[in-house]
C-alpha cells in the first residue's frame, strides 16, 4: 500500500476525471502535472478563461495565499521531485538530494512570487459595511443625551463619526477629494504607506498612490536602485504633519479604516484649477496671481509646497529677499504660505495637455529692502548678527533693518579676530553698496557678542 499523499484540489480533480479503462497514471506524474497547471494558472494567466480573470481580481490576505499555495507541496519530498530528475540521477543518492534541494527552492520561489503578485491586489476596492449592532454602537450615542428642546444641538462623538463615514462613502462613490493630515507611515505586507487621519477614521495611502516623483527623484532612483525602498520611505516621512488631499478607494466601516489615492486627487484638483475657466472664458489661475500654498516638507536649504495639485520645490532665493540660515526653522510642515504664480504654461500635445508652473514666495511679499537700504552709508560702522558662513564670505543681518537687509562680509584678515559662529553679533564696517540688487558689503571689525 503506497504512502498516503495529500493532493491539492487541482490534483484531486485531475485524478478523479481520468476515464475508466485508461492506463493507470503514475501518482508522481499526476502531482507534477497538477503543480505545473497550478503555477501556469497563477503566474501566467491568460485571457481565455473567465474563471481565471475572477481569480486574479479576487484579493486575499497574504497569509491565505501562502497557506493555499504551500498546501500543494505537503506531500512526501520524493513525490515532489520530478521523475525525470531522479531518473537522470539514477541511483546516486547524493545527486538525488541535490536535485531535490534545487527543485524545492524553485517551487518555493514560485510560491513566493505568486504570493507577492497576488499581494498587489490586496486592497479590496469598495465598501465593507458594519453590522447593524456595530452601527448602533458606533453612532447612536446621541440617544443617551437628553436635549434642551426638540432636537439635540450639540454634536456628539457618534454623530460626528457618522458624518465622517458618510463623507468617506461620498468620496468613494463620486471621487470627491477629501483633506486630512499625515500622522505617520507604516509598512503592510512589504508595502510602504502613509497614514492620514480623517477624524476618527484612519486612511492608509500606499506610496505608489501618494508620491508624485519629481525628475530629480526619478534620476536618483535610476542611479541608486538599491536605495529605492529607503528613498521612498524618506519621501513619505518628510511629509508627516503635512495636509494632503485624497480620494477614497476602499472603506471598512467596522474597522474604521479606509484606503486612499492622493495622486488621483491631485490630478483632479490640478485639472479643475489650472484648466478650469470662468464664465467669461478666462482661466481661473493666471500668471501674477497670488494664491495660498501648503508647505509639504522642508529642509535646511529649501522647502516644497503644493499649489492646487502641483508640488513645487523652492530654493532659498525663491523664499526670501534676505538669506535664511535654516529654512526648516523659519517654515514648518503643515503651514500655509502665500505664493505668486510667476509662470503658467499650458500646451496641448498629441499626448494631451501639458502644464508647467513656477511659483515664488519672495515675490508674493513686499520688498522692503529699499526702505532700509538708504539708512546705511559707506564707511559706516554698524552691528550685525551672523546668519550664515559660506566659502565666499559671512552673511549677517544688519541691526536696525528689522531683519530685512543683509551684509556680506569678507573673512577677517586680522588673525586676532576668530571666525565668528552663527548667531554671533559683530561690529562691521560698510565698504560698498550696489543699488541694483540692494547688496551691501563690509568687513568684520570685531566680535561684540559671541553665540552660545
Amino acid at each position: 500500500m503506497p504512502e498516503e499523499i495529500r493532493l491539492s484540489r487541482t490534483t484531486r480533480r485531475i485524478v478523479a476525471e481520468q476515464p475508466l479503462g485508461e492506463p493507470e497514471v503514475n501518482a508522481e506524474e499526476s502531482v507534477i502535472a497538477a503543480q505545473e497547471e497550478s503555477f501556469n494558472n497563477s503566474i501566467q494567466p491568460t485571457q481565455e478563461s473567465d474563471e481565471m480573470e475572477e481569480v486574479i481580481t479576487d484579493t486575499k490576505p497574504l497569509s491565505d495565499i501562502e497557506e493555499v499555495e504551500h498546501e500543494m507541496y505537503e506531500a512526501d519530498d520524493n513525490v515532489m521531485n520530478p521523475v525525470h530528475a531522479i531518473n537522470k540521477a539514477e541511483h546516486d543518492e547524493e545527486g538525488a538530494k541535490e536535485v531535490l534541494k534545487a527543485e524545492k527552492e524553485k517551487i518555493l520561489n514560485k510560491v513566493s512570487r505568486a504570493a507577492v503578485e497576488q499581494d498587489e491586489f490586496e486592497i479590496n476596492e469598495g465598501l465593507t459595511k458594519a453590522s447593524k449592532r456595530m452601527k448602533k454602537r458606533m453612532y447612536n450615542d446621541a440617544n443617551l443625551v437628553i436635549p434642551l428642546g426638540d432636537e439635540l444641538r450639540v454634536e456628539t462623538e457618534g454623530s460626528r463619526r457618522h458624518k465622517e463615514y458618510i463623507e468617506l462613502v461620498e468620496s468613494l462613490r463620486t471621487k470627491k477629494p477629501l483633506t486630512g493630515v499625515v500622522t505617520g507611515t507604516k509598512t503592510v505586507a512589504g508595502h510602504i504607506m502613509a497614514v492620514v487621519q480623517y477624524g476618527s477614521f484612519r486612511v492608509n495611502i500606499p506610496a505608489e498612490f501618494f508620491i508624485l516623483k519629481s525628475p530629480e527623484d526619478i534620476k536618483h532612483i535610476a542611479e541608486h536602485p538599491e536605495e529605492e525602498e529607503d528613498f521612498i520611505r524618506l519621501l513619505l516621512n518628510q511629509r508627516i504633519l503635512s495636509e494632503v488631499d485624497f480620494i477614497i478607494i476602499s472603506v471598512d466601516e467596522a474597522e474604521m479604516v479606509a484606503y486612499g489615492d492622493r495622486v488621483s486627487a491631485m490630478q483632479h484638483i490640478r485639472r479643475n484649477w489650472y484648466l478650469g475657466k470662468k464664465r467669461n472664458g478666462d482661466f481661473i489661475l493666471n500668471e501674477g496671481a497670488i494664491v495660498e500654498a501648503r508647505i509639504v516638507y522642508t529642509t535646511t536649504i529649501s522647502m516644497t509646497v503644493e499649489v492646487f495639485g502641483i508640488e513645487y520645490r523652492l530654493k532659498q532665493k525663491d523664499i526670501s529677499y534676505t538669506r535664511i540660515p535654516d529654512v526648516s526653522r523659519e517654515y514648518s510642515v503643515g503651514d500655509t504660505v502665500l505664493v505668486k504664480m510667476t509662470r503658467i504654461r499650458r500646451e496641448r500635445t498629441e499626448r494631451g495637455n501639458t502644464l508647467s508652473v513656477i511659483v515664488s514666495v519672495k515675490e508674493a511679499l513686499e520688498d522692503t529692502r529699499l526702505k532700509y537700504y538708504n539708512m546705511y552709508e559707506k564707511n559706516q560702522l554698524t552691528a550685525a548678527v551672523v546668519t550664515g558662513i559660506e566659502e565666499f564670505g559671512i552673511f549677517a543681518k544688519l541691526e536696525g533693518s528689522d531683519g530685512k537687509l543683509d551684509v556680506l562680509c569678507e573673512f577677517p584678515r586680522n588673525q586676532r579676530i576668530e571666525l565668528p559662529r552663527i548667531g554671533a553679533k559683530l561690529l562691521v564696517k560698510i565698504t560698498d553698496k550696489v543699488e541694483d540688487n540692494y547688496r551691501i558689503y563690509g568687513v568684520v571689525v570685531r566680535t561684540l557678542k559671541d553665540a552660545y
